[in-house]
This record gives structure tokens, sequence and C-alpha cells, in this order.
């Protein structure tokens, strides 16, 4: 005979309900977030995750981008958690699963950039018309549209 007291919950359900209170406990109505909340414990259950980490990336970034949770994972992976934030300020979590590919490098300042694109794509040959000699005059004039570089010196390709 089967006791009334055996714990009968699944660890999916455990962990479904641990979301439901996280989200509660931030302000937020569990309802609005089903589909996120039947996902992130998909990936604890699975080992993509632990509740410590959705703990602070929701208490960091909002349980409103908890539906990027593993990208930003990924892109933290292949980056780094600085590059990343940096990223965030300028592109926002809806952009950070392309983090990886957007990112171009490390650099002083929008001329070092455009000095190094140019060498890179056009090495010691003719360079092309839109190059000028000032290198900050090449950021300005080309490059600035369409790459961001950051206050930390992360540039990131701004047409993705």
């Amino acid at each position: 005979m089967t006791s009334f007291s055996t714990n009968w919950q699944t660890p999916w359900i455990s962990n479904v309900n641990w979301l439901i209170d996280l989200v509660n406990d931030l302000g937020d109505t569990a309802t609005d977030y089903i589909t996120d909340i039947r996902t992130i414990a998909d990936q604890l259950i699975e080992g993509d995750t632990i509740r410590d980490e959705v703990e602070e990336f929701a208490d960091t970034h909002g349980v409103h981008n908890l539906m990027f949770l593993q990208d930003y994972k990924n892109a933290v992976d292949e980056l780094s958690e600085d590059i990343v934030s940096e990223f965030l300020e300028d592109f926002g979590m809806d952009m950070v699963e392309h983090a990886p590919e957007m990112f171009q490098g490390e650099f002083a300042n929008g001329a070092e950039f455009a000095e190094s694109i140019v060498d890179d794509c056009y090495g010691c040959g003719e360079l092309p018309t839109w190059v000028q000699v000032d290198w900050e005059a090449t950021w300005d004039y080309a490059l600035c549209y369409d790459y961001t570089i950051t206050d930390s010196g992360y540039v990131f390709n701004s047409n993705y």
C-alpha cells in the first residue's frame, strides 16, 4: 500500500515550483512567464544551468529576460562577462545571441580599429577611396556608422 506522505513531486515539478516562487519573489507574476519557466525547468533537468545561475541572472537582468539565459551564458563562455555586459549596454539583451559574431576585438579607439580593419582587408596594396590617411577621420567618415566601440574599447559590428 502506498503511503499518502510519499513525495510524488518530480524534479521537474520541483524546479517549476521554485521558478514560480522566484518570479513572484522578484515582483513579477509567474503566469506571465509560463513558457520561460518551462524552458528553464527543462534546462535545469538537463544540467544546462543551475538554480544559482538562474537566480543571479534574474536578479541582475530581470525576470523579463529569462528567455535569454542560455544565449547569455553562451556569449559569456565565448567572450567574457565584461565584454557581454558592455555589449548589452549598446545592443540590449534581445541581441545577446549575436554578441560573439558581432564582436570585432578590443582597440584603444576608433582610429586604431580603422587602421586594423583596413590593414586586414586591403593589406599594403592600393587603399580604397573611402580610406583617409587620418585614421580618426577614417573612423569618423566611414566606420563609425557600421561599428560601435564601447568605453572599454570593445568593438562590435552594428549591422547584424
